[in-house]
């Protein structure tokens, strides 16, 4: 699932290039950023470490960060700076 949804990210600014969205490259680089914070996660899910603290417990507040990471994304990215490539598209494309 995680590199289907990391396809999609390069498929997206692959689209915009396409259409000349005008601010690409402060997209991409919100895109960049939220790749840096996945491979984070996936690193601290596949290399847990307790430092004191129950390894259970650990990964239930890794669970719950990546809960409000993925949620943040969803509506703030998607609902928000999707829709302004989007507009852009839909008004220039012809």
């Amino acid at each position: 699932m995680l590199k289907q949804f990391l396809g999609h990210l390069d498929y997206e600014e692959a689209y915009m290039k396409k259409h000349k969205f005008p601010a690409i490259a402060g997209h991409k680089r919100l895109h960049d950023d939220y790749r840096a914070s996945v491979e984070k996660f996936k690193q601290e899910f596949e290399h847990p470490t307790s430092k004191g603290v129950h390894l259970n417990k650990s990964r239930e507040d890794l669970m719950i960060r990546t809960d409000e990471f993925l949620t943040n994304w969803l509506s703030e990215h998607i609902l928000t700076e999707d829709h302004k490539y989007a507009a852009y598209i839909k008004k220039h494309s012809k």
